[in-house]
């Protein structure tokens, strides 16, 4: 089927696609076409600037995630943060990268990547102290993540005995049933059926 000419979504998903396939050219073209329609539309200037930061395009790359966060409507501002901020370390700006970190952070205080490289900087730095805080704080989050995904798991278990037992009990009910079935609704008497039985030829 032909894409829409004027439908941005669908050209920012083919250049997903050409992107993860490793054809940039195609992959450009695409996510191109898709800012053109939709200049402010936050996922697809974030995904233009994944694939610019990919490609060498660092400062173009930064750019792009500052548009998508601009965006009031964006619901997760961090991920662009923290892109910001890698794309801003493979350019060597330690002191850009570290800002845009730390507002992934302020923005998502679970955003472990970006608490990571945080750690990391503030290690390079010589600021131990620093970093030893944040690799705590990171330690404390992949503990608490742990925590709620055995939770969870344990959860799902409980609900599915439970499920299990409901699942028993209605079997248990439809074989009582099934086996006073062959007399209908109720079981006639002996008297009633010879009181009745005059009634029929």
């Amino acid at each position: 089927a032909a894409v829409d000419p004027v439908y941005a979504p669908a050209y920012n998903l083919y250049g997903l696609i050409y992107m993860s396939l490793g054809e940039t050219a195609q992959a450009q073209a695409n996510f191109e076409r898709a800012i053109s329609l939709a200049p402010g539309d936050p996922e697809i200037n974030k995904n233009y600037g994944l694939f610019l930061c990919r490609n060498g395009q660092e400062k173009r790359a930064i750019q792009h995630f500052m548009s998508a966060i601009r965006n009031p409507l964006y619901s997760t501002p961090s991920g662009s943060w923290l892109n910001a901020g890698l794309c801003a370390l493979q350019l060597k700006d330690d002191a850009a990268a570290e800002d845009y970190l730390v507002r992934a952070v302020n923005a998502d205080g679970r955003n472990g990547q970006a608490i990571f490289q945080l750690a990391d900087i503030n290690y390079r730095r010589g600021k131990l102290y620093e970093a030893r805080r944040l690799v705590d704080q990171l330690h404390q989050l992949i503990a608490e993540t742990t925590r709620l995904a055995d939770e969870r798991a344990e959860g799902n278990r409980l609900k599915q005995v439970e499920l299990d037992q409901r699942q028993q009990d209605l079997n248990q009910q439809q074989q009582k049933l099934d086996r006073q079935r062959p007399y209908g609704i109720f079981r006639p008497s002996l008297g009633f059926l010879r009181q009745h039985a005059r009634r029929f030829p």
